[in-house]
């Protein structure tokens, strides 16, 4: 049985015979309450000086202690003041450091502590300022704190140094280096008593005990390793990895993530369906022929432009305005109408194994691109010290069985799914959608609860060290206790105040002041840390924290008037990992709105891969580029093979031609010359269509230009020697 056992049967045992002594008459204690008193001269004692006496009390503070007026302390007597029946074995309590009281008048009202034996001799001492101190000195002196109901001995260590008690009263209540206030209790002797006998003597209580399972958190950390412990030391250091490292240019490092067997796989599966839609059209494969990977690029291109320009909720038809209003990368790209039918059939799977698939999976239409995206993300990057998990949502209201509302987000429905990302560098390390319950004789069928899902979101980073930080819908003490033994890993997050671990003292806020701090440490072999911290702020309100990296109750001096302790100035620091990713996300989306939630899940992925391949491309290169312009030049990489392609069709427009080439710039020389008709058609007494007038216009003309032979009217005539216009801007 280990200690917290022993200690708390012992105390359910003490409960007892407390109830049962109660019951015999009223309650000699006074209900105007006050603090005692206890002053130098309460003690007037002589012996020797050569030890201290050192209390180790390990009782709740929430428990209220009483007292008794019998106490012959002061006349030598070597008897008890109190019953001691079944005390705890004394190893239960540790060694603690001197109590020093102040020779002013002490206004604890705090568990009092009593000398159940005589003390031989006190001694007065005077500090720099001319205040007495008083010290109780005796070896092996014999401490009870006590209800009326049992007693708990201390013992004697060696010395330390231990600041003078301070107490701050407010209220009724009393707190103790801004630790907070504790229960009351009652004066005894008759009704109006105000004062105790000058054998009893207060000190603050030493541990918190848990509000309903009872567990036992001490008030000061007890640990004087210097030590690192093995979860604090990383073993694995951030950065680039595998194939990634050789990538220096933007397209390399978004294939990375989008890889070429991934495209044939989505260039297969949308020419199953654009097979099966050609069928609605009266001219067949002739206007919904088959698409190819530099299509399909070209198509993604264009959804990035459109996110970078902030027109991707634009109706299209203003994108492919022919009033010259319209980008004209659009226009050279492809058209609407192509456009449209590619984003009705892109598809993710095939889709005459679907129907049984979703039988097992709800996420059979996507299941296949998005486990292969994720482990690449995994595999490409090394995250640092610190990873956030949270939740992200990819704002969608159509029809979906795994359809979320959470009101506290921008996008209040869409689809969830939590997220590893490095707090450092907001790189994505890890995905997983929640899909809602899957049927039972699934393989993907897997728990959905906060715990399961934090250790799914750490496998990337088990073992190593790293620091977890997470809300309070992940965060949980057994979860905290298991990451550190079992996984090597801290944990850093906001705590729900429902915990049952959480002592009742740390949530009350009677009598707390703004900007102060109650700490509890746990037992090892747990190494939890918890801060009840109150804002400065209007609304009384407490902010509770959970930490199994920090081991002590400093306070960042940097927080100023504030005084907020180091657990919360670094959980506000690295708790915005997943935050900030989605507002990467935002800025620049290249999510359209659908009715299909695999082409949202998809969309999404484009704008996470967007973000993790500008990350890489920044640590291969040590490039300072934009976002802006990063996504800006990959829509340009994307489409530029498709534009090469689309400017050999002979039956292209020349204006769209001319787009072409105005897109392209100076990075390609794109012909753009007319091809002449030949001399049997001239001869037969046909004359040629001006090259450069639109369809519906049909000029004949009998001039060409000199340069290309190209024949044109005179409205397109450059100079009176019949150049036309694409030749002049030629020379130019």
């Amino acid at each position: 049985m280990d200690e917290d056992s022993i200690l708390l049967g012992w105390l359910n045992e003490a409960d007892d015979a407390y109830d049962s002594e109660d019951s015999d008459g009223p309650s000699e204690h006074d209900d105007d309450d006050r603090c005692s008193e206890v002053s130098c001269s309460d003690v007037e004692n002589s012996g020797d000086v050569d030890n201290e006496v050192y209390m180790t009390p390990v009782l709740p503070v929430s428990m209220p202690i009483g007292s008794n007026q019998n106490s012959n302390t002061a006349n030598g007597a070597d008897q008890s003041l109190f019953l001691q029946n079944d005390l705890p074995p004394m190893d239960l309590f540790e060694p603690l450091q001197p109590v020093t009281l102040q020779c002013d008048t002490l206004n604890l009202d705090t568990t009092e502590y009593v000398v159940l034996e005589p003390v031989p001799s006190t001694s007065c001492q005077t500090d720099e300022i001319g205040n007495n101190q008083h010290k109780i000195s005796r070896p092996n002196v014999s401490l009870s704190q006590t209800r009326g109901r049992g007693t708990v001995r201390g013992r004697v260590s060696k010395e330390r140094d231990h600041a003078p008690v301070r107490s701050n009263n407010s209220r009724g209540r009393a707190s103790v280096r801004s630790f907070g206030a504790v229960r009351k209790r009652r004066a005894t002797g008759s009704r109006g008593a105000r004062t105790t006998q000058p054998s009893i003597h207060q000190c603050p209580p030493m541990c918190y005990i848990g509000k309903k399972n009872r567990v036992i958190w001490n008030m000061f950390h007890t640990s004087k390793t210097t030590k690192a412990r093995p979860q604090n030391i990383i073993t694995k250091l951030p950065g680039v990895l595998g194939s990634a490292r050789e990538c220096k240019t933007i397209i390399d490092c978004w294939k990375v993530f989008f890889t070429d067997s991934m495209l044939k796989n989505i260039v297969k599966y949308t020419n199953q369906k654009l097979s099966k839609i050609s069928r609605k059209f009266s001219r067949g494969e002739r206007d919904c022929y088959l698409t190819d990977e530099t299509e399909v690029s070209a198509f993604l291109g264009l959804l990035y432009i459109m996110g970078v320009k902030k027109n991707n909720h634009i109706h299209l038809d203003e994108l492919w305005a022919v009033d010259g209003t319209a980008p004209e990368i659009f226009i050279a790209t492809m058209s609407e109408r192509r456009f449209r039918l590619l984003s009705q059939a892109l598809r993710f799977d095939d889709e005459n194994t679907r129907a049984a698939r979703k039988k097992l999976d709800n996420l059979a239409p996507i299941r296949d691109i998005f486990d292969s995206f994720v482990k690449t993300c995994g595999e490409s990057y090394s995250v640092g010290d610190n990873v956030t998990i949270d939740e992200m949502m990819e704002p969608f209201r159509g029809r979906c069985k795994f359809r979320m509302y959470i009101k506290n987000k921008p996008c209040k429905y869409g689809i969830k799914i939590y997220a590893t990302v490095d707090s450092a560098t907001f790189y994505t390390a890890y995905m997983e959608i929640y899909p809602g319950t899957q049927p039972n004789d699934s393989p993907f069928k897997m728990e959905n609860d906060a715990s399961s899902v934090v250790k799914r979101c750490i496998s990337i980073i088990d073992n190593t060290g790293t620091n977890v930080t997470m809300d309070n819908f992940f965060t949980s003490i057994p979860l905290a206790n298991d990451l550190y033994s079992n996984h090597r890993l801290t944990v850093v997050g906001t705590l729900r105040k429902d915990k049952k671990e959480i002592p009742a003292e740390l949530l009350d806020i009677t009598g707390r002041r703004k900007c102060s701090s109650m700490f509890a440490f746990s037992r090892p072999p747990n190494y939890c840390s918890m801060v009840s911290y109150m804002p400065n702020k209007q609304q009384k309100m407490l902010f509770l924290l959970l930490s199994t990296l920090h081991e002590n109750d400093k306070i960042d001096e940097i927080s100023g008037d504030d005084m907020k302790p180091e657990m919360i100035t670094y959980y506000n620091a690295t708790k915005g990992g997943v935050d900030v990713v989605d507002r990467l996300k935002t800025e620049y989306c290249v999510s359209r709105i659908s009715r299909r939630w695999p082409f949202t899940v998809f969309n999404g992925l484009l704008n996470v891969g967007a973000v993790n391949a500008s990350i890489i491309f920044k640590a291969n290169t040590k490039s300072d580029l934009p976002r802006r312009k990063f996504l800006m030049e990959l829509g340009r990489h994307l489409i530029r093979d498709h534009l090469l392609r689309r400017n050999e069709i002979k039956t292209l427009s020349i204006p769209t031609k001319q787009k072409i080439k105005n897109c392209l710039g100076k990075h390609e020389e794109v012909n753009v010359r007319i091809p002449v008709e030949d001399n049997a058609t001239q001869e037969a007494g046909k004359q040629p269509k001006c090259a450069y007038c639109p369809r519906r216009k049909n000029r004949y003309t009998k001039n060409c230009c000199s340069e290309c032979q190209a024949p044109i009217c005179k409205e397109h005539v450059a100079t009176t020697v019949f150049v036309c216009s694409g030749c002049s801007n030629k020379e130019d």
